[in-house]
């Protein structure tokens, strides 16, 4: 039966999640490796683990990024940079899409829970902002999906942007569907997502438990109660 070690290196080693990965470098390396360079955390963990695939690396170092700077939610290209080496584990675009800013949020809050603000001015920047404002009207997305609203992102355009069609029921709804299913669609995968990471947090050897991915999102205290989403779990 395989030990831990070699349980955690398989896992470094495949298409791994940027949360394990640095739960697993913090671990093995301690808590000041945070703020080593790229160049020595890979000497360091590359002669524990073999040679780990540049994908890891790119997730591990965005989640470096997320919990020692505020890069992710203040600068546009730093933003772009992260969303794609958390969705993917490379920088395919260098833009960041619905979906990638979706599971991006949701894992930036896990690694640094911030609380969720009412206002998403509280956390993201203007230029950000502006972006993801194209964004949705560039994708054609009409709602936001519930994920979002850990960022403070809450959006229904759906009924002014059908206006036009409301005295044809039929288009209207079919319309009305396809724009409810777009958001859906997005909180789907990262359901799925947020399930696989849980299993592999697991299978690390990290006891984590729904409650206590839902208190990481949610910045609770231990001592406040908190109920699971149906859409998130």
């Amino acid at each position: 039966m395989p030990n831990l070690k070699e349980i955690r290196t398989k896992i470094l080693h495949s298409d791994c999640y940027a949360t394990t990965a640095l739960l697993i470098a913090y671990e093995t390396l301690g808590p000041d490796f945070l703020y080593w360079t790229p160049h020595t955390i890979r000497q360091e963990l590359d002669s524990k683990f073999g040679d780990i695939p540049l994908t890891t690396y790119n997730k591990l170092f965005a989640a470096q990024t997320i919990i020692t700077t505020d890069y992710y939610y203040r600068l546009i290209d730093h933003f772009h940079v992260i969303n794609n080496c958390l969705f993917h584990g490379t920088i395919d675009d260098a833009i960041t899409n619905s979906l990638e800013f979706g599971w991006g949020l949701v894992e930036a809050q896990l690694l640094m829970p911030h609380p969720i603000p009412e206002d998403p001015k509280q956390l993201f920047s203007s230029t950000i902002l502006d972006y993801l404002d194209v964004l949705w009207k560039y994708e054609g997305l009409l709602k936001s999906p519930n994920c979002y609203s850990i960022g403070g992102i809450v959006f229904n355009y759906i009924d002014t942007a059908l206006d036009a069609f409301s005295d044809n029921p039929q288009i209207y709804e079919g319309l009305y569907r396809a724009a409810i299913q777009k958001a859906e669609a997005i909180d789907m995968i990262v359901r799925e997502k947020i399930r696989e990471l849980m299993y592999e947090l697991r299978k690390a050897g990290y006891p984590v438990t729904p409650e206590f991915i839902v208190r990481s999102l949610s910045a609770a205290s231990p001592n406040q109660p908190v109920v699971i989403p149906y859409w998130l779990i």
